[in-house]
């Protein structure tokens, strides 16, 4: 009897053995299959941090805030994707603007699917360049612009001791033109001519206290957005905003319509103002004003630090001239060692 239980035992221990080594495969394949769940869920998990991290790169970026954005892409560039093209390519806008031309350069040519604007190619050639390509331009602008907001503020005192010591060149600007119209028609048409963020026609909003109608062209979707929802005492600040190349808008305005057309800092992307001022001439009726503000340097080239060109008074001064406009007055200020602005009152 106990032989036979002693029998029994050993085939439950064989049985038992069996099972358990047959099982292993089963238990490897399922571990595997877990495993393979696991990391995939991961890789989606780390896929949605990397998208963020573009996206709120490009918020930064678009706003002004270039070195928040800088930090969202390195971020997603060295701990999520060292080889992810998108983010190479903001990198890049992100060192341009930093003035890092060769790290700009590094990102930009491991991202050139991406560089369908060609901002590879202007670094490489930015100092031999009449003119800012305009599909380039519009992202361009819209950095500068919202990293910039002060640009036009400052104080002029350690620079100019006959004037006053704070200087807003908006309000400035808009009273120079002011001291230069004997009066605005009821049916007065103005012109703002890149109108960036509203701040010619905020002040003229409450500048001029007759009827006007005010129109502006801007290249920058999101401040044409911006604009629409700025109002003031006669309502909508602008009465149209028209979302278009700065670069082809002039050719298309009507003839001897306006009162006065503006130009705050908008021409900038090109050294070639004759051609648009032959327009703006064009469409100025008999008495009208045409008002331009441009950065003001010894010569006529793209500055890295203000990513525009700069201008040459004598320059701007004959481009004027074969343009038939008479110059009625010029003023310059100097707000910062690297900022200075000059305007140009004109008429025909």
């Amino acid at each position: 009897m106990m032989i036979l239980n002693a029998l029994k035992y050993a085939k439950t221990l064989i049985l038992n053995f069996i099972d358990y080594f047959t099982s292993i495969p089963q238990y490897i394949r399922g571990t595997y299959l877990d495993i393979t769940i696991f990391i995939n869920d991961q890789k989606i998990k780390f896929r949605d941090i990397l998208g963020t991290n573009i996206a709120l790169g490009k918020h930064h970026l678009f706003r002004g805030r270039v070195s928040d954005a800088l930090f969202r892409f390195r971020a997603a560039h060295f701990l999520f994707d060292t080889n992810n093209k998108e983010v190479n390519y903001w990198l890049g806008w992100c060192y341009f603007f930093k003035i890092d031309y060769d790290t700009a350069i590094a990102y930009l040519e491991d991202s050139k699917e991406y560089d369908k604007n060609n901002l590879l190619r202007f670094i490489k050639n930015a100092n031999s360049i009449d003119t800012v390509p305009a599909n380039l331009w519009n992202i361009m602008q819209a950095i500068r612009i919202s990293a910039r907001e002060d640009n036009y503020y400052g104080s002029t005192k350690k620079y100019n001791t006959n004037y006053k010591d704070f200087v807003d060149l908006a309000p400035e600007f808009i009273k120079l033109c002011m001291n230069h119209l004997e009066h605005i028609e009821s049916d007065a048409e103005i012109l703002d001519y890149g109108c960036n963020l509203g701040f010619m026609g905020s002040i003229l909003d409450h500048t001029i206290s007759s009827e006007y109608h005010i129109s502006a062209i801007e290249n920058v979707e999101m401040f044409v957005d911006y604009t629409n929802h700025l109002t003031g005492d006669r309502g909508p600040i602008y009465d149209l905003i028209t979302l278009a190349s700065l670069h082809e808008a002039h050719k298309t305005l009507k003839a001897r319509k306006y009162h006065l057309i503006t130009s705050f800092d908008s021409l900038v992307f090109t050294k070639d103002l004759k051609s648009h001022f032959q327009s703006f001439h064009r469409a100025l009726n008999q008495n009208g004003l045409f008002a331009i503000l441009l950065p003001l340097a010894s010569a006529t080239e793209w500055s890295n630090s203000h990513k525009s060109f700069v201008y040459n008074e004598s320059d701007v001064e004959t481009q004027l001239k074969l343009a038939e406009f008479n110059i009625l007055d010029i003023k310059k200020w100097k707000l910062s060692a690297e900022k200075s602005f000059i305007v140009f009152i004109c008429t025909k």
